[in-house]
């Protein structure tokens, strides 16, 4: 990392740091409230903090009040640290803490290693994904301009948006939980509203890994030495091993934010059914959580919910009893969790019946879809089948030799997990309970479900549509691959286990009361270990060591190269193209309608201007003019039928840009040039600006107004090398 990076590293820390005794003392007032239903672990209650904070956040700028801003970020930040510092509560758990360390090395032990190992694989990691960023100049042309239209709504209006306007014509229908940690981050830090997605990311993928041992933990036991193994293999598989979620900076940036928290409820789910089942309360603060993560992905809190049910089914014996309990807790967790995205549904029915959701309709009707270019079957089983071995599957490893061991440790995984959960191998029962197990199982089925299920419905005439539009296949195949990773560490799991009873009972044998007992103690433990498991004691130090050496060589030779070609193809933005978005911020006016190609560098203007965006990435628009406008002049045909649909659109200039994404081809500007319609205004490298003279905007504009006034700079000038 270079001085920018550092900075920025920083930043990220600050933050982390900043959100926490805000979060922990909302965690504690509910907790006063619901009681302490499901205890926390340390890293847990770090993890849940953050998101709660951000939560709450969240509810201050959904409300219809101009008032999301700097000062409400601060003075916010600080009344969660004054509360925190005067809160009984806290200064309790401190003083529990300190005397647990003065306890001496193995009280110390217990509550440090664990919390600093992890501690210290999420700072590492962040090192990792900052330095990978570090190139980029603005973030994935696709994710990262709607997250910038959607942050620059907020800045101006000092509240979530219900529309795209000025910049666009068009709703906002995604929740905006994202948006809100956005702005948060660029108004604090004075991030540009661009990069502010490249920017913040990076934290939470590496706090995926802290995600990951909570998960763990709670399958192995959250209060048991074999919890404790469970948690810090899965976030050193998670860490070194797995694609998702460390891999996820090229886009989806609202998914990769939900990531962590995801991971900690799925945690929850054994718990909050098998110990719970007289008391509301857990639900309650679980349905909470639930908002929270739908409010930035609305992908894993669909699952999530289905997950609860799935687990929830074995409370329903006798089902005459146990139905109506079971039904009413799935249905609080859901209606309860859909309150904090009650504004997208509201805005999902208000948009619904316009194309595209946009708020004007304009151009003719569509033309026929074209049939899919796979059948959904085909579509399905690429989406769930962790072998496939093709060069273009990267679902379960870009990389030739971790996908060869990913898929060895899943069948081995997959084959410890049928035989414990049927329960043939009680060997595995010390490291993993059988109800866990049977949580892990069942929650992987059911994912595969729920993905056939959305792939399935958009097959035309299903009847059921309306699933694929509130629903991400591809997200979904992701989670499934999440399960797939944490079956893969469970031979890893195995091997930490076999591993720690070897040396515990190495050292148990070393401490007899005599020296001539201690002796004879040791000799009987080494022979009966290279009788019986000396081939067991290597074969389990194979198992663990060379996955994750392999994954971690792998990592920090290999991944740094394949994520810098990644993102170059997702956000290929050239200086020319900044250069042409820093001159439309200073020149376009109010009035003007600019059309820039799908996919392109132009997708970021409304960071740099008020000129009206012909139209935004998301939802794609469905609009005959715009689809001929852009099928033609994406090859360069410029034809009479070709000005009248910019005419339609109210296009005033045309900003063309390079091929800035790999799924988009750029506008060409040949019969621009030549054309007597169009009048160059700007050009720098590959980046151009054409005013469409027949659409000339209205006299008496006056210049932009830029809100709020942040630096419009590039990332690479933050974060200068790796």
């Amino acid at each position: 990392m270079g001085v920018g990076g550092v900075l920025l590293y920083l930043e990220l820390l600050l933050l982390f740091v900043a959100f926490l005794p805000l979060g922990d003392v909302l965690v504690r007032v509910g907790e006063r409230f619901l009681g302490r239903s499901i205890r926390m672990t340390l890293v847990e209650r770090a993890v849940v903090s953050l998101y709660v904070a951000g939560g709450f956040l969240f509810v201050l700028a959904s409300l219809p009040i101009a008032w999301f801003s700097e000062s409400l970020v601060v003075v916010a930040f600080v009344a969660g640290a004054l509360l925190w510092c005067l809160d009984p509560g806290s200064r309790r758990d401190l003083r529990s803490c300190w005397s647990r360390l003065r306890t001496g090395w193995p009280g110390a032990a217990r509550l440090l290693v664990p919390t600093g190992l992890v501690a210290s694989a999420v700072l590492l990691l962040l090192v990792f994904e900052v330095t990978v960023v570090g190139g980029m100049a603005l973030p994935n042309s696709y994710d990262g301009s709607v997250q910038t239209e959607f942050t620059q709504v907020l800045l101006r209006q000092g509240s979530v948006g219900t529309t795209l306007l000025p910049y666009a014509d068009a709703g906002i229908i995604y929740p905006q939980g994202t948006t809100v940690w956005l702005a948060t981050g660029v108004l604090l830090f004075k991030w540009p509203v661009a990069d502010g997605s490249v920017y913040l990311t990076p934290l939470f993928l590496a706090l995926g890994v802290a995600g990951a041992y909570c998960w763990g933990r709670r399958l192995g036991g959250v209060d048991t030495r074999a919890g404790q193994r469970g948690g810090l293999v899965f976030a050193a598989v998670f860490a070194s091993l797995g694609t998702w979620p460390r891999f996820l900076v090229g886009g989806s940036y609202d998914f990769a934010l939900a990531i962590p928290l995801f991971l900690v409820l799925l945690g929850w789910l054994e718990p909050l059914w098998q110990t719970h089942r007289g008391s509301w309360r857990p639900y309650l603060l679980f349905a909470l959580l639930v908002g929270v993560l739908a409010s930035l992905s609305v992908a894993c809190a669909e699952l999530l919910v289905v997950l609860v049910a799935v687990i929830g089914l074995r409370t329903l014996r006798p089902i005459s009893r146990a139905f109506l309990p079971w039904a009413g807790r799935v249905a609080l967790i859901a209606g309860l969790g859909a309150l904090f995205v009650v504004r997208s549904l509201i805005e999902i029915i208000v948009w619904w019946g316009y194309p595209g959701h946009v708020l004007t309709e304009i151009g003719g009707p569509l033309p026929p879809a074209p049939p899919p270019s796979v059948s959904p079957l085909l579509a399905l089983v690429g989406l769930m089948d962790p072998f496939l071995f093709r060069p273009i599957d990267v679902w379960l490893s870009p990389f030739p030799l971790l996908k060869l061991e990913l898929a060895a440790l899943f069948a081995s995984g997959l084959f410890l997990l049928l035989l414990r959960t049927l329960g043939h191998y009680p060997m595995f029962e010390r490291d993993m309970p059988r109800a866990a197990t049977v949580n892990l199982l069942g929650t992987t089925a059911a994912t595969a479900a729920v993905l056939g299920v959305i792939v399935l419905s958009g097959i035309h005439g299903s009847g059921l549509s309306a699933i694929v539009g509130v629903s991400s296949s591809g997200e979904t195949s992701i989670l499934l691959f999440v399960f797939y990773t944490a079956i893969a560490a469970l031979p890893l799991l195995w091997a930490a286990g076999q591993l720690d009873r070897w040396l515990h009972a190495t050292r148990r044998a070393t401490n007899g009361p005599t020296p001539k007992q201690r002796t004879m103690r040791s000799k009987q433990t080494s022979l009966d270990s290279l009788g019986r498991g000396a081939g067991g004691i290597v074969l389990a130090v194979l198992v663990l060591s060379l996955p994750l050496i392999s994954g971690t060589a792998v990592t920090v030779t290999e991944a740094p190269a394949y994520m810098g070609d990644l993102l170059h193809d997702l956000s290929n933005v050239s200086q020319g193209d900044l250069e042409a978005l820093q001159w439309a911020g200073n020149h376009l006016t109010a009035c003007s309608g600019v059309l820039v190609a799908p996919g392109s560098a132009g997708q970021f203007l409304p960071a740099y201007s008020d000129a009206r965006l012909i139209y935004p990435m998301d939802p794609s628009p469905q609009n005959l003019s715009y689809i001929r406008v852009v099928a033609n002049l994406t090859f360069g045909n410029y034809t009479a039928t070709v000005r009248s649909d910019l005419l339609a659109l109210q296009t005033t200039e045309v900003l063309v840009t390079g091929e800035t994404n790999v799924l988009w081809k750029p506008f060409a500007t040949a019969e621009m040039t030549n054309s007597a319609d169009f009048r160059l205004l700007f050009q720098a490298g590959d980046a151009s600006i054409f005013q469409f003279l027949p659409g000339t905007a209205a006299l008496g504009c006056g210049p932009v107004t830029v809100a709020p006034a942040v630096p419009t700079i590039s990332l690479s000038a933050v974060v200068q090398s790796s």
